[in-house]
């Protein structure tokens, strides 16, 4: 984690290591050129868990393995259903959440006819769902 300057005189930080439902605070400690130090804090609450696709890799697919990433509630598993455009079930898996609220699964397409698939995420009610596409 580093911070960086945002081109705009704003200072910018970004943690990717917070978790959903999770209290952060930081501080920063500035000198200026004349040495007179400021001291700043600040508080964030992150919002709880949202169950959605981080990325589908590669997008679209030459028919190898494609990698889903998502984040879900900690602590709880999630079904993962891909299906075809005229509504096939191709795939389906549950994948087991640790207590990062991130999960990730590898789906081999190689026998997978080309086209236009969706991966839906379900868990405690809740869905998403996302597109991707495998060519030869």
């Amino acid at each position: 984690m580093a911070a960086s300057d945002d081109g705009a005189g704003y200072l910018r930080y970004e943690d990717h290591d917070i978790l959903p439902g999770q209290r952060c605070g930081y501080r920063l400690l500035i000198v200026d050129d004349d040495r007179t130090v400021t001291l700043a804090e600040t508080w964030v609450d992150v919002p709880g868990f949202e169950l959605a696709f981080a990325s589908i890799r590669p997008n679209p697919s030459t028919g190898g393995p494609v990698r889903l990433a998502f984040t879900q509630a900690p602590g709880a598993s999630v079904r993962v259903e891909v299906v075809d455009i005229a509504g096939r079930i191709v795939a389906r898996h549950t994948v087991d959440a640790g207590a990062s609220g991130r999960g990730e699964l590898a789906l081999e397409t190689g026998s997978w006819p080309a086209g236009v698939y969706l991966a839906r995420l379900s868990q405690a009610g809740r869905t998403s769902t996302r597109r991707f596409v495998v060519t030869r």
